[in-house]
Formats: C-alpha cells, sequence, structure tokens
C-alpha cells in the first residue's frame, strides 16, 4: 500500500497518483499521523509490515529510482532561498538499486532475510524524541491546524 502525505488531501495528491500507476491501494493521510506513529520526517519512506501486521522495517528512504534533482543544474536566476533550499535538498543520497533489492529479498524470504528487523532492534533504532523534534512536531501540528481552519 501507498500513502501519500499531504494536509492538502486527495486532491494535492491526486496527479501523482495517477501517474504512478499503482497496482495496489493508494491512501492519504491528511493528518500526518504516520509521522508521528513512525516517526517520519521526509518522502519517499518506507514501513515495512509483515502478513501479521508487525513492523519489521521502518524509517528507510524509499525511493526505486535515481533523483532528477542531483543532476539538476541551478540557475542563477533563482531566488536565494529558493538556490540554497535545492543545494541542501541535492546533497540528498538515496540508494535505490539496494533498496529494491532488500525490499525484494525481504518480500522472499519474509521474516528470514537479513532486512527484517526484531522488535528489539526497531527500538533501539527508533530516534529519541529531542525537545527539538516535539517543538517541530507542535509547529507543523498547529500549522495544519490553521491551514485546515482557513487561517493559513
Amino acid at each position: 500500500m501507498t500513502v501519500a502525505l499531504d494536509t492538502g488531501g486527495p486532491d494535492a495528491v491526486r496527479r501523482w497518483i495517477e501517474r504512478a500507476k499503482p497496482t495496489h491501494p493508494s491512501l492519504v493521510d491528511e493528518s500526518h499521523r504516520l509521522d508521528v506513529l513512525l516517526g517520519f520526517s521526509n518522502v519517499p519512506t518506507s514501513a515495512w509490515i509483515d502478513e501479521r501486521g508487525m513492523l519489521v522495517r521502518r524509517g528507510d528512504g524509499a525511493a526505486i529510482q535515481e533523483s532528477q534533482l542531483a543532476r539538476l543544474e541551478l540557475s542563477p536566476a533563482l531566488p536565494p532561498r529558493l538556490r540554497e533550499t535545492l543545494r541542501e535538498a541535492k546533497k540528498i543520497r538515496t540508494e535505490p538499486a539496494a533498496y529494491l533489492a532488500a525490499l525484494r529479498d525481504w518480500a522472499e524470504k519474509g521474516e528470514a532475510s537479513r532486512y527484517a528487523r526484531a522488535p528489539d532492534e526497531l527500538l533501539r533504532r527508533a530516534r529519541a524524541c529531542t525537545p527539538a523534534w516535539s517543538l517541530a512536531a507542535a509547529h507543523f501540528e498547529l500549522g495544519q491546524h490553521l491551514l485546515r481552519t482557513g487561517h493559513g
């Protein structure tokens, strides 16, 4: 299943879902509950859930193809803030081939896959909720509320 995280709802993500032509269910999480429940902070991010409903891996970058942004030449004519944002985004590295190989290994071998993690390992790897993380989450929640109530 694919879940789009977008406060804008179905209309905001419809073109991306239609363009991908998925053969599996696609849902929209307008309130970003998965961010809270699974600790997502960027997209695409994955959560692997087995047939028993058990989380076996979470938080990996889930790019399945190389980013076009990485090769994009940034025009000097771009506004400075946008140019700096894109420059930073270009630094994000993905490993689509490695991710797909791991996903396929898990799909074939299930819990015997070396990529599936035991619950205690998932907890050990979980990111601590720092005060800065909590403040950012509170700001995001407030921003969503203001947007939904017509003040954004």
